[in-house]
């Protein structure tokens, strides 16, 4: 690993884009190459906490690389949850396909107003 050029040994740092609809939040991170077993989701508090880890892969046949511009290492990002989400584990839902994580935050249902009666002293 020592040997490697500088970019395999950096920190590397997925787009992730939030969108929000009227019942949840999409995250989705940009994790092409990887497989879901790279990646690991944790929901810590109000945080949830995406990582893993993209290898590099050596070849039987060496190459001398003259520029490389895809990242390895491992990756980190955390997303703090807004207060109107459940915040159970079983709740959230999360897909790979074609290189992106999709993650399916639900809103929690809003609570109807309820009248409060007022009575005399």
């Amino acid at each position: 690993e020592a040997a490697w050029p500088a970019v395999f040994r950096g920190k590397m740092v997925p787009a992730m884009d939030v969108a929000e609809t009227e019942k949840e939040f999409h995250l989705t991170l940009e994790l092409p190459g990887l497989d879901e077993k790279d990646i690991q989701i944790e929901l810590m508090g109000n945080q949830l906490r995406i990582y893993g880890e993209r290898k590099w892969e050596h070849e039987k046949k060496a190459k001398d690389y003259r520029r490389v511009e895809r990242r390895f290492g491992n990756f980190e990002r955390v997303f703090t949850l807004p207060q109107n989400v459940r915040l159970e584990r079983d709740a959230i839902v999360a897909t790979y396909k074609k290189g992106l994580l999709d993650i399916k935050v639900p809103k929690l249902e809003p609570t109807p107003a309820a009248k409060i009666t007022v009575k005399s002293g």
